[in-house]
């Protein structure tokens, strides 16, 4: 595909538009109907897919369609929008003498940045330049790629993405400057199987993973953002490997090829549930395929030659108190299988007349399965999706309890780690092969290792803990990216207060 020019020609981040409604009844319905229903949350989790890829017209030097989260906002260009939003509410002054709201400064910086009037000429660059510049800082520094070098290729060849933010999230985060850097000023670091909480009385308190997680009365949600963050929320991580490139440029030909069949997630939990990548894994090195052409797989053209293929993305929208987590991984060889199949048409005809059209677009789309939890524990143990024999191959990856037998061709689900809850309910699951690389993680879910994300907040993550609840704050409202990671959205917007205030 053609590279998108400057931001000025993308224009401002598509927004997520939130299924099932707007409001906190609408955020509790949904949320009931996911938790009781293997088939609804497979359904929902497709939805979240297509409408974060929908496409988005955009006029270069070329005519070019973009999925729409690859019009959303990485911590670059948080800070800059902060650091115009900043600059004009400390020379009016909200609300005083008859001076702009708080809402009018934020609506006039958003126009003023994305006309291009106060940014800085260093960010006066092609969206995609920044986007794939940073790619390329992770790839080349192993420590930054957070372990995700050699899915079957050369170290330094694959990375992992930056995370980007929807419309609504990236005004949370700026409009909220004051709880977030209020957040920022009383962490005090803890040791590395520490995790922060806050206690009944408000004090925050430290506790060690080794002597047991503490646990409170009440949930509390967001509280380093001052106010619940809104429902049109979705943060996306991605992964890619540079699949062409110049001579000198590492690159792989082919890709990982994971087997999440039911013999392959048999076989993967077997061995201390860990995705077996790299060069580390030996004999249990998963199986490669070449590299597909355009069609195949996501890929992305940019300046110099290279060329990088979308192997893994991890979305996660705040339609629920406890988000919904949406993950999807490039299928390899199989992808109308197990966890590929119930795809539906991805194209919306309820969202363009023209699908037809848009062949060519969606082609690549086709090409990735998907896991979906919304909560710790699901309420259905049995999948029941209609017809005998619709998603067997899907029922049985994701059935794993020794000696269990199918009642007619109806398959139960017992989730991968074969843990039943004391209430009846099962342990929920979903681990994406080309992100969730660290030992142990495979056999996980997502909410399980989010819960666990706080202001200063290490990766150290219990094993015991990944799928069971237990903390009862969630500072950050489950985003690591907050004060970890490459992104570090909180320190940037501390850091252009501190030095604007000097």
């Amino acid at each position: 595909m053609a590279r998108p020019t400057e931001r000025k020609i993308l224009g401002p981040g598509v927004d997520y538009d939130p299924i099932g409604g707007t409001t906190d009844r609408d955020e509790l319905t949904l949320a009931d109907r996911l938790a009781d229903s293997f088939e609804a949350r497979r359904a929902h989790g497709w939805e979240v897919f297509r409408r974060v890829i929908r496409p988005v017209r955009i006029q270069g030097e070329v005519a070019a369609l973009v999925p729409t989260f690859q019009t959303w906002y990485d911590a670059g260009e948080v800070q800059e929008l902060f650091k115009v939003f900043y600059g004009m509410l400390r020379e009016e002054g909200a609300g005083a003498n008859g001076s702009r709201t708080r809402e009018e400064i934020f609506s006039a910086a958003w126009t003023s940045y994305h006309e291009m009037k106060s940014i800085d000429p260093e960010r006066n660059r092609p969206l995609y330049d920044r986007f794939q510049n940073l790619l390329g800082q992770i790839s080349s520094d192993p420590e930054r790629a957070g372990g995700l070098n050699g899915f079957g290729a050369t170290a330094g060849v694959n990375a992992r993405g930056v995370v980007l933010l929807s419309p609504q999230l990236t005004r949370a985060f700026v409009m909220n400057f004051e709880s977030i850097v209020r957040c920022q000023d009383q962490v005090t670091q803890g040791g590395p199987d520490t995790v922060r909480v806050r206690a009944d009385t408000g004090n925050q308190v430290t506790v060690s993973f080794s002597r047991g997680l503490q646990r409170f009365a009440d949930d509390e949600f967001g509280a380093c953002y001052g106010q619940p963050l809104p429902r049109g929320a979705v943060a996306v991580k991605l992964t890619w490997a540079r699949v062409a490139g110049p001579a000198s440029a590492s690159k792989v030909t082919a890709l990982a090829n994971f087997d999440t069949g039911e013999s392959g997630m048999r076989g993967m939990l077997a061995k201390a549930g860990t995705w077996r990548i790299g060069d580390q894994a030996g004999d249990e090195r998963p199986r490669t395929i070449p590299v597909p052409g355009n069609t195949g797989i996501y890929r992305v053209r940019v300046d110099g030659g290279h060329e990088w293929a979308l192997t893994g993305i991890h979305l996660t929208t705040r339609e629920t108190r406890e988000w919904v987590w949406v993950s999807l991984w490039w299928g390899g060889n199989s992808v109308a299988s197990d966890f590929g199949a119930d795809r539906p048409e991805l194209c919306d005809p309820g969202y363009t007349s023209n699908c037809a059209g848009l062949a060519n677009y969606y082609a690549p789309w086709n090409a990735y399965k998907m896991c979906v939890v919304s909560a710790w524990r699901e309420g259905d143990p049995v999948l029941n999706a209609g017809s005998p024999d619709q998603f067997e191959s899907m029922a049985g990856a994701a059935r794993w309890s020794p000696g269990l037998t199918a009642v007619g061709r109806v398959n139960r689900v017992v989730y991968l780690n074969n843990q039943r809850a004391s209430d009846g309910s099962f342990h929920t699951w979903c681990s994406n092969p080309f992100i969730e690389s660290d030992k142990g993680m495979a056999n996980s879910n997502c909410v399980g290792c989010h819960q666990f994300a706080s202001p200063g907040g290490a990766f150290n993550i219990p094993e015991h803990n990944r799928f069971e609840k237990a903390v009862k704050d969630f500072p950050t409202d489950f985003l690591w990216s907050f004060d970890s990671g490459v992104e570090h959205f909180a320190d940037r917007i501390a850091g252009v207060k501190r030095s604007m205030d000097f």
